[in-house]
């Protein structure tokens, strides 16, 4: 679910993002705190314990710094 909501905010801004589901345990670990379902936005997590609005993602991605390649 939160995958859909990530993937159609991505598609509603237009922005280039590589989203990907992490269903490894010791993945979801290494972000403290985090309950699942949750949202990670450039290796921060931003969401956890709920399943976010697309509003909400919109507003994460637009604030988020960019990410140097």
């Amino acid at each position: 679910m939160v995958e859909r909501v990530a993937r159609e905010a991505v598609a509603d801004l237009g922005v280039e993002a590589k989203v990907e589901k992490v269903t490894d345990y010791f993945e979801i670990l290494k972000y403290r705190g985090a309950a699942t379902p949750g949202l990670v936005i450039n290796e921060k997590l931003v969401c956890a314990g709920r399943v976010p609005g697309t509003i909400e993602v919109k507003a994460w991605l637009t604030s988020a710094p960019a990410q140097e390649s």
